[in-house]
């Protein structure tokens, strides 16, 4: 549609094939031009389409004139009157539009930088308490202020600055290097974490108590940190080192055949919440009668500009999927299986503090279910630090 037609708005019409020569002649007295005049295929009837103002003139002078009829009408005056009867959608696009329009008085991004060991989300929770957070007004915001409030309030922040550009608030953080003061150490013992038979104690600090070969029990001395001199005092000082011993370990995985499976009914709620800034309203919800279990899954969509920065407003959007618990059995070889996996599960969680040596595992089935008796044998340090106090 041209320019000045959207702007005049247009009107279609459709004119029956026995009134056609009459309508073109009252277009032809009137001085009326089509703007485009076309036949659908397969009909005789004459479709044209005219200014809207033109139209309504042909129209109420072709009153006898049946076949003549308005197919629809486009154009900005068609969508002001449409908007015109709907007078909240109207005020709500003003709304809209003044907001927009005012939205670079408000911060819409805060990006931080040299943020290492503090957690950003801990950051961005004190930079909110100092009053800098997404739509923030500009005008208000000290950066000077700002910075100061946030190295007052966090130890851990040597230097910090805060620099508004655009929309976006740029804070740039230093982190303190200063060690916090050491605690004071106490003197110790090395105490046997778990059973075994030592195999390597590589003690470099205190006095050694155990030799290879030896076996140990949970809890037993292994070095200690009292030392007697040859003065004929006692020294203390804070055992160190490792002590590797072959140990024994035993578990136990049971998968019963029974089990209760999802069963999605194919029901589904949603909600839709628009937010602008640090605002957010619900604007639909459609949950009907949905039982306790569902699914939830929930997704924040923020609309970006060309050059990837995000708008200051979006949509959230959750998703409810309704499903029931119905009864379900595994067979025997997926049992085994499930058992096999959940045991792998334990030895690789750890598998990083011990070498394993040897691994036996023995099945057990009975009409309920698939237990698994794994016994691994590893080599590991098993000294654990005790401090003590002497008085």
């Amino acid at each position: 549609m041209r320019l000045f037609l959207f702007l005049c708005g247009a009107t279609d019409l459709s004119v029956a094939a026995d009134d056609v020569t009459e309508f073109t002649e009252l277009c032809r007295v009137h001085h009326v031009t089509p703007n485009r005049v076309w036949r659908e295929k397969g009909s005789d009837d004459l479709h044209l389409t005219l200014e809207t103002r033109a139209a309504g003139r042909l129209l109420s002078l072709c009153g006898e004139l049946e076949g003549v009829r308005v197919i629809k009408t486009s154009g900005l005056p068609h969508i002001l009157g449409k908007a015109a009867r709907r007078p909240g959608l109207l005020l709500g696009c003003i709304f809209a539009l003044l907001l927009i329009t005012l939205s670079h008085l408000f911060v819409w991004e805060i990006r931080v930088e040299g943020c290492e060991s503090i957690p950003t989300e801990e950051l961005f929770g004190e930079l909110s308490a100092v009053g800098l957070r997404e739509g923030s007004f500009i005008p208000l915001l000290d950066g000077d202020s700002l910075a100061a409030a946030l190295r007052a309030g966090d130890a851990r922040i040597a230097y910090a600055s805060v620099h508004v550009k655009g929309t976006v608030a740029r804070v740039q953080v230093r982190e303190s290097n200063v060690p916090e003061k050491e605690r004071e150490l106490l003197p110790a013992n090395l105490v046997a974490r778990c059973d075994g038979v030592i195999t390597a104690p590589l003690v470099f600090e205190g006095e050694v108590l155990v030799r290879e070969g030896e076996t140990v029990r949970a809890g037993q001395l292994l070095a200690g940190g009292l030392i007697d001199t040859e003065a004929g005092g006692i020294r203390m000082t804070r055992a160190a080192g490792q002590v590797f011993a072959r140990t024994v370990h035993t578990y136990e995985v049971r998968v019963p055949f029974a089990y209760e499976k999802k069963s999605y009914t194919g029901r589904k709620g949603r909600e839709v919440s628009l937010f602008f800034f640090s605002f957010d309203r619900k604007v639909f919800k459609t949950t009907g009668n949905l039982s306790g279990n569902c699914d939830i899954i929930e997704k924040v969509n923020r609309f970006r500009v060309s050059d990837g920065r995000y708008l200051p407003f979006g949509y959230a959007e959750t998703v409810l999927e309704e499903y029931t618990l119905e009864a379900a059995y595994y067979t025997a070889e997926e049992a085994l299986a499930k058992a096999n996996a959940e045991l792998d599960a334990l030895l690789e969680a750890e598998s990083g503090e011990r070498m394993l040596l040897q691994k036996n595992v023995e099945v057990a089935v009975d009409g309920e279910g698939i237990t698994l008796f794994c016994t691994v044998i590893a080599e590991e340090d098993i000294a654990r630090v005790v401090e003590f106090t002497v008085s």
